[in-house]
């Protein structure tokens, strides 16, 4: 079973009904039974009370004041006292004091009863839905928002109520006192009784057409405010991240643009709820007039009398009253309705990961671990695991090792069923752990990872958390071993201290100590440990390292750590790479016949030529190597983010190799440069044609300096970096040549240089014109060791193509295309469906892309509902990012100026509206999203050839710039979303692992100098 938890929305929910809603709550219901019967027999009363109430007007006029006679049975009442007029005037003030008493004891009754039932249900339900949340998978956490779900937990809930009792209550209440309120009035004058009901099938039609309209957009409200919400706890939870980089002003930013459109829904509920009290308020005051006309007709010609009319006119304000009130309720009941559905919509949603139904109590475990040809996916067609199979005996230590991202984590969370394998079985003692309950099952495993996370308990009750039956000699035990003694010491309340939400009041090793004192007082069988000494200092790391000896003596372990301290400890070892097994066995066992062991613990390998300047001639390729990556400007943010990929991935696979980055990106400082690579800025240049000719962009000096500038930049970055590896990106040369000198000096230190080029780079015959002009051919023969082409030659066949001779077809390797993965990325904010992603190349390009992205979002939205974000990158000019701003403000886009992680995005899409970038379209190849591309109408024609290859395989759909203004976008969009998930690409996505190799391989023969 996969773990990748899918947000599917039905195009028509069955709970369409509040009789449906009822059947989903009513067991919550019934429990009240009680309360609710007797809060509805003195509604009834009170209803009775009600009817009763104005019946003496009549009397007053009829007998006491025109002196009239009283007949008939309803006079019975007000003769008690005699049949004088100050008799029958008593009688009736008798009457008004008991109805109004009887009112008021049956209104608190039936108030205090549903109100008090009222709270109960909520109560229940809101229990109910807790508990139902702790019982969903990781996965489903992971995807939706806890902003949003705490609105579900909190004010929609109240909302429930609304519907469960307020509505129902009320409307049943009202019906009662307007059926016996008419039943009075037709013994009165059946004649005006029959005017009066002609203003009820108005005032129904108004009820029914305003209430579905009221109920929809206060649905889309909810989910409004759920998204308001959820934005705030993700800044709040992460303010010290808001305020170091500076982004409170792009938060508020964020937060008022989904405030404003919280508002608008808002607005848009109110302005119905008004338009329905309109048309209420309209129909019952022309019923009023008719009646008073025609009433007062009939009393000149002598059909009623003066007391009849007026109380008649009475009884129909008060049948009116419960009209009005009722109208209130079928509001109210539509916004509660919205709420509802929300609630339904998260109970609705089944467990993926239960206990099977012969599952049983685990029995006392002894740790003996194994996982049999083990594969996972969080995603169809993205593997995390691939056919992984390993064994721990008890007691044992296994470590398993790879660079960030090769499924570490991911392995371990199978073993407590965070989430179940897509192939294979995990299995404890020789049972598979799918026939254990979960709850015995995960009572014998401890855990510590590298985010301690602490409750807002005392820090005993941290502890005890994973075992509250633990004795205080136990925990005080444990946290002995844990090294928390000295800090229990230094606090007033010694263990009994409480702490800040999170722990946020203890340091991180302290943290880090209390999680292993709570796996210690657990003694489990089992205990995984993930990173338990990351982001530690030296003097903590020795304390922890010694609290983890005692933790692990007992228990078979599980660790995950960069710390090779640890893993040297371990009593075998297993070296994870994209989701696979590469090798095992133990510390020097591994260090000697494992490169990829050996690079992840900056071993030496074999012997490699020295260079000038070198320490040591026995360094193997990459390790303590430097490397320079140079990208000359770009038109984006594309070759920048291109060479970055390239410098992260080289750092994992050598973590103890230096990077530097010369680059003369405008964007450059936006970008987010991982530990241990760095980057020099270049003074930026703006392309004025197709690369032949440049300008200054923001210097006011003449182009020759800028050039020269950059050029000893270059030459002094080479002269002091001393770099084993250049590796230039498109440009070989540079602009006007900049990067010739500094080659030069890379040959005098004895490093070597590697040219890149994306999968196209223009058309062939403007290409070879271009380099045959600048000399390109010359330098890539005379100053390059390898070409390696981040692309495929289904795509271009590059030799032909640019007209390489056979010296250069020598040099040229096809890598793929940088495929770039991205983690689940459980932060990212809660996306309706369906999701659609614009963007337009970090805003260089101007921003009709995205403005017809907005119309289509205003277009399609309404039918399809969704997310439409549309991001227009650092480059775009602020005036101009504004103004789609207020454009979007109308429909029903957010457009984003920069988003925290836009690949995550892109994996979570369901179209992705982009031009058809070298990066963008290695995310969408990556991650098989549906696309409609946008190509860039110049100077260059390179994205126009790749796009028209991809619609050629069937990969996207392709609408051209001068048809954005024909609408031609929404139809493109529409047809993505509603077509069958795009084929595989037909090419290679491997090319970062392989353009590694091309690196080390050219490294590994380094010429001596």
């Amino acid at each position: 079973m996969s773990a990748h938890f899918t947000d599917q929305r039905a195009p028509a929910p069955r709970w369409t009904s509040a009789r449906v809603i009822y059947g989903y709550f009513r067991k919550d219901v019934r429990k009240r039974r009680g309360k609710l019967v007797a809060g509805g027999l003195f509604g009834v009363v009170y209803a009775l009370a009600r009817t009763a109430e104005p019946w003496p007007l009549k009397v007053v006029l009829d007998q006491v004041l025109f002196g009239k006679p009283a007949r008939g049975f309803w006079a019975t009442p007000f003769t008690i006292f005699g049949h004088s007029r100050y008799d029958s005037l008593a009688a009736a003030g008798l009457w008004l004091a008991t109805a109004g008493l009887v009112r008021g004891v049956t209104y608190y009754y039936e108030d205090f009863l549903l109100s008090s039932a009222a709270q109960e249900i909520v109560y229940a339900i809101r229990a109910r839905l807790y508990r139902h949340l702790h019982r969903l998978p990781l996965a489903f956490h992971q995807r939706r928002s806890t902003g949003d779900l705490l609105v579900r937990l909190s004010s929609d809930i109240v909302l429930l109520r609304d519907v469960l009792i307020d509505s129902t209550v009320n409307l049943g209440t009202n019906i009662l006192v307007l059926g016996l309120m008419l039943a009075v009035m037709l013994a009165v004058d059946p004649v005006l009784t029959g005017i009066s009901l002609g203003v009820m099938p108005l005032i129904f039609l108004l009820t029914l057409l305003y209430g579905r309209r009221i109920r929809a957009s206060s649905k889309q409200q909810r989910k409004r405010e759920g998204q308001v919400a959820a934005a705030m706890h993700e800044a709040l939870a992460a303010i010290d991240v808001v305020q170091l980089h500076g982004a409170s002003e792009r938060e508020q930013e964020r937060f008022q643009q989904l405030s404003r459109r919280s508002l608008k829904q808002g607005t848009r509920a109110v302005r119905l709820e008004a338009r329905m009290n309109r048309g209420v308020e309209l129909a019952l005051s022309g019923g009023m007039v008719v009646v008073l006309w025609v009433g007062a007709v009939r009393a000149l010609h002598g059909a009623l009398t003066p007391g009849e009319l007026v109380v008649f006119i009475s009884y129909l304000r008060g049948a009116y009253r419960p009209l009005r009130r009722a109208s209130k309720t079928v509001q109210r009941g539509a916004k509660a309705l919205a709420a509802a559905e929300r609630i339904v919509e998260v109970l609705e949603i089944e467990p993926e990961l239960t206990d099977s139904p012969d599952a049983r109590p685990a029995p006392p475990l002894t740790g003996r671990i194994a996982f049999a040809d083990v594969s996972f996916a969080y995603r169809d067609g993205a593997p995390v695991l691939d056919g992984v199979s390993l064994e721990a005996q008890p007691g044992q230590t296994l470590a398993i090792v790879g660079p960030t991202g090769s499924g570490k984590s991911t392995l371990v969370s199978l073993l407590p069923r965070l989430y179940d394998p897509t192939a294979g079985r995990v299995t404890i003692d020789g049972e598979d752990v799918r026939a254990f309950t979960l709850e015995s099952l995960r009572a014998q495993i401890s855990i510590v990872r590298q985010e301690s996370v602490l409750f807002g308990l005392s820090i005993a009750d941290n502890i005890r958390y994973g075992a509250p039956e633990a004795t205080e000699e136990e925990l005080q035990a444990a946290a002995e071993a844990a090294g928390l003694g000295d800090l229990a010491a230094e606090l007033p309340e010694g263990y009994d201290t409480l702490v800040d939400e999170r722990g946020a009041s203890l340091s991180g090793g302290e943290r880090q100590r209390v999680a292993i004192a709570r796996a210690l007082v657990r003694r489990s069988p089992i205990l995984i440990l993930d990173e338990p000494t990351s982001g530690l200092d030296a003097a903590k790391q020795h304390d922890v390292l010694d609290a983890l000896r005692d933790l692990s003596r007992t228990a078979t372990t599980l660790l995950i750590t960069h710390d090779m301290r640890l893993v040297r400890e371990a009593d075998a070892i297993v070296v994870l790479e994209h989701g696979r097994i590469v090798a095992r066995g133990g510390y020097d066992e591994l260090a000697s016949s494992s490169p990829r062991f050996r690079s992840l613990i900056g071993s030496p390998s074999k012997p490699r030529a020295a260079r000038v300047g070198s320490k040591t001639s026995t360094e193997p390729a990459g390790s303590g190597r430097r490397v320079l990556f140079y990208s000359h400007n770009g038109v984006g943010v594309g070759h920048l983010q291109r060479q970055l990929d390239l410098a992260t991935a080289y750092r994992h696979r050598h973590a103890d190799a230096a990077i530097l980055l010369a680059t003369g990106s405008h964007a450059a400082s936006m970008f987010e440069f991982p530990d241990g690579i760095d980057f020099v800025k270049l003074p930026s240049l703006a392309m004025v044609d197709r690369y032949r000719t440049w300008r200054p962009r923001d210097l006011p000096l003449p182009l020759e300096q800028v050039v020269e500038l950059r050029s000893e930049l270059l030459e002094q970055v080479v002269d002091r970096f001393a770099p084993d590896l250049l590796v230039a990106d498109f440009m070989p040369a540079g602009p006007y040549g900049e990067l010739l000198p500094a080659l030069e000096r890379l040959d005098a230190h004895g490093g070597r240089a590697i040219a890149g080029f994306r999968d196209v780079i223009d058309e062939p015959d403007f290409v070879r014109g271009l380099w045959a002009e600048t000399g390109v051919y010359d330098v890539l023969r005379e100053r390059y060791a390898a070409i390696c082409v981040y692309g495929d030659p289904r795509m271009t066949d590059f030799a032909d193509a640019y007209a390489l001779d056979e010296e250069l077809t020598d040099k040229l390797h096809y890598c793929g295309y940088l495929g770039r993965t991205t983690g689940q990325a459980s932060d990212l904010p809660l996306y309706e469906r369906p999701f659609v992603l614009a963007s337009c190349g970090g805003g260089v390009d101007g921003s009709g892309v995205l403005e017809a992205f907005i119309e289509a979002a205003s277009e399609l939205g309404s039918a399809l509902g969704g997310s439409w974000l549309a991001v227009t990158g650092p480059l775009m000019p602020y005036e101009e990012h504004l103004r789609l701003v207020r454009l979007s403000e109308r429909g029903n886009a957010i457009v984003r100026r920069i988003v925290p992680d836009l690949r995550a995005h892109v994996a979570l899409a369901d179209c992705v509206v982009s031009m058809p970038g070298y990066n963008s379209v290695c995310d969408i190849l990556m991650h098989r999203r549906p696309a409609v591309l946008v190509p860039r109408t110049g100077p260059s024609k390179e994205q126009q050839l790749r796009a028209e290859q991809l619609r050629e395989w069937g990969l996207a759909r392709l609408v051209r710039a001068f048809e954005l203004p024909e609408g031609r976008l929404a139809a493109a969009i529409r047809g993505a979303l509603e077509a069958p998930p795009p084929p595989a690409a037909p090419v290679s996505l491997e090319g970062t692992e392989r353009a590694l190799d091309v690196f080390d391989h050219v490294l590994a023969t380094t010429r001596t100098s």
